[in-house]
Order: structure tokens, then sequence, then C-alpha cells
């Protein structure tokens, strides 16, 4: 808001000042809003078009950096699209924010487990700690995940020192 103008030392700068509202006012009309530019994001991850969504939800973001959903949704995106890393980056800013739930936590250890992680899944994941069945499966599926991660991991350093 401006502060009030007293009329009689800034009437020469007022036609100016109405030109600016309007300015201002027709910018703010044009700049589509959160909503729809969330809503456009969320049709184009719903319909796999993961580059699009990535466009959409940095747009939005650049005006409202501390925004959880957006940082959610983005997560979700790069997670579909292979990039483990800046998922989890983005997941856990949303957690920052204040977005919490099973399905934050499940998203996470996805992206970790992507990148080979599986210590911070093992300890990250306890089932038992989710409240609706859904959550629990996929949670000690992720689980079961990591553990043959973790053998794997075993197998090959062995494997490895049996050749040498």
């Amino acid at each position: 808001m401006l502060p009030s103008l007293k009329k009689a030392r800034f009437t020469h700068r007022l036609p100016s000042l109405a030109g600016l509202g309007l300015g201002l006012f027709l910018a703010v009309a044009a700049t589509p809003s959160f909503a729809k530019l969330y809503d456009k994001a969320q049709a184009y991850y719903e319909g796999h078009e993961y580059q699009s969504a990535v466009i959409e939800l940095k747009n939005l973001l650049q005006d409202e950096a501390d925004n959880a959903a957006a940082r959610a949704l983005l997560g979700k995106v790069y997670l579909e699209l292979g990039n483990a890393a800046a998922a989890e980056k983005e997941l856990l800013k949303a957690i920052e924010l204040g977005l919490e739930g099973d399905e934050m936590r499940i998203l996470v250890a996805r992206a970790r487990l992507m990148q080979g992680n599986v210590e911070a899944v093992i300890a990250d994941i306890v089932p038992e700690e989710f409240k609706s069945d859904e959550n629990r499966a996929e949670a000690y599926a992720l689980q079961g995940q990591a553990y043959l991660g973790k053998q794997q991991i075993a197998d090959d350093a062995s494997q490895e020192n049996r050749m040498m």
C-alpha cells in the first residue's frame, strides 16, 4: 500500500502514481495465480509430461520459494525423471517447510534408495510406525529393497576381495 499522499505537496506526481498503480494491477491480473500454475503442473505430472511439470513448478517457486506443496510435487516429478538427488533435496525442503506425513517419508526413502543410500533407508523406515496399511506395505517393500541392496553391496565387496 502507498502511504497517504498530501494533495498539496504531491499533486504533480499523482498522474504517474496512478499510472504505476494501473500498471501493477494489470501485471498482477496477467500473472497466473499460484493455484493455476500448481494445477497445470499437477496435470502435467499426471499426464507423464514431467519436463513440462518441472518448468511450471520452477516458475511457481520463483515467486513462492517457501511453498511446501510445490516443492513436494517437484520432488515427485524428479523421482519420476530418475533424478533422485534433486528429488531428495526438494522433498526435504518441503518437510522443512512443514509438509509432513507418511507419504513424505516414503518419497524420501525412495529417493535415498535410488541413490544407493540403503543405510539411511534402513535407519529411517520403521514400517510399524506407518498409519495406513498401504503405506506400511510400501515401507516394508522399501525396507526389504534396502536390505537386499545392503546384501548386494556386501556380496560385491566380498567378490572384489576374492578377485584380489
